[in-house]
């Protein structure tokens, strides 16, 4: 019967998740893993970090033309790891007075009965991380939201948890139309992404419609389109200055007696 007692306590330490190193059949509280300062791996010291001599990434800045649409854009190095959001790990926080992390668990324990074993890992605040047993469980306490603790006035509440702590903003993905560039840089589809930072990043130039035109059509994330400029935007190409007037598809084009375009256009 021990033997078999064993063999089932040796099944669940080997379910076990670690949220310190990520790897099965322990918890945080007991890992030894030596973990690298920069990436995080247990495969070697922090001083023979591969990234250490790898090339760094600088800011691109695109929008340039307006400082409300100015946004500056780091890209997600291919050498990146963090931990991925399993969608159960929940923050436990206590409303009216403090208990220490067993006592905590021990009310677990009650409140969803089963086998499941909790590792508790501090936060700030005096709250706690936790891996729930499964979603589910996560998503009925965190409706739930408050749990009183009994015979006292304290009570367990129950949010999720989630790595993204900060609410990112959106671009907007939109069409534009430029007037102003000259001919030889409507046919130079490299350059033509650098006329879209003058607004945005510029994600895609629709060739086919641009050398058919005497404007150029392309694909644009922007901050704000409300911020594109009415006005003409001076910029040089291959020596020689012409200003761009950017119109958001859909929009009247306005008069583009303003805008420089070159003599040799077709």
């Amino acid at each position: 019967m021990s033997n078999t007692l064993s063999s089932r306590a040796q099944k669940k330490v080997e379910k076990m998740l670690c949220l310190r190193c990520g790897e099965y059949g322990h918890f945080a509280d007991a890992c030894t893993a030596i973990l690298c300062l920069y990436c995080e791996k247990t495969s070697h010291e922090s001083k023979n970090c591969p990234l250490l001599s790898m090339p760094k990434l600088v800011a691109i800045t695109y929008g340039v033309s307006r400082n409300e649409l100015i946004f500056h854009e780091i890209q997600a190095s291919p050498e990146v790891t963090f931990k991925h959001d399993s969608g159960k790990v929940g923050k436990i926080s206590v409303d009216g007075g403090t208990l220490t992390s067993q006592e905590i668990v021990n009310e677990l324990a009650w409140i969803l009965p089963g086998n499941h074993q909790w590792d508790l890992q501090p936060m700030e605040g005096g709250a706690f991380k936790a891996l729930f047993p499964s979603k589910a469980d996560l998503a009925r306490m965190t409706k739930i939201i408050k749990v009183l603790v009994p015979r006292t006035n304290m009570f367990l509440i129950f949010e999720e948890w989630s790595a993204a702590d900060l609410d990112p903003f959106s671009l907007t993905e939109v069409w534009v139309r430029v007037h102003g560039c000259c001919y030889k840089e409507r046919c130079d589809y490299l350059s033509l992404f650098g006329v879209g930072s003058l607004i945005g990043k510029a994600k895609e130039v629709d060739m086919e419609f641009t050398r058919g035109h005497s404007e150029v059509r392309m694909k644009v994330e922007v901050t704000r389109v409300e911020f594109i400029p009415t006005t003409t935007v001076d910029h040089v190409y291959d020596g020689e200055g012409y200003g761009l007037l950017f119109k958001v598809e859909g929009e009247k084009v306005k008069d583009k007696s303003d805008v420089v375009i070159d003599g040799d256009m077709p």
